[in-house]
């Protein structure tokens, strides 16, 4: 039922959801003034981001299993630098 290129874009699309499922709960923690700056991540870092790494991971010359790796840590980086660099709640103040 499942090739093996099929099996890998499962991992990858359950990888991806778990990452929109941890950004969207740091979205909501956000304040009205820092909604900006998120969306601004969004549509200027993300999105491209995940445009290009998808064209370079279909380019990766290595197996299955190194071209994988490769790209689940390529998109574990780009969801990580999102998460914590954009979508940053404020510090409560004291």
């Amino acid at each position: 039922m499942f090739g093996p290129m099929n099996t890998d874009r499962i991992i990858v699309a359950v990888l991806m959801l778990a990452a929109v499922l941890w950004m969207r709960r740091r979205a909501r923690q956000l304040g009205e003034d820092q909604r900006n700056r998120a969306m601004l991540g969004l549509m200027l870092f993300l999105i491209p981001a995940l445009l290009g790494a998808r064209w370079a991971f279909d380019h990766l010359p290595y197996g299955r299993y190194p071209n994988l790796a490769i790209e689940i840590g390529g998109l574990a980086v780009i969801f990580v630098t999102v998460t914590l660099v954009f979508l940053k709640p404020a510090k409560p103040e004291a």
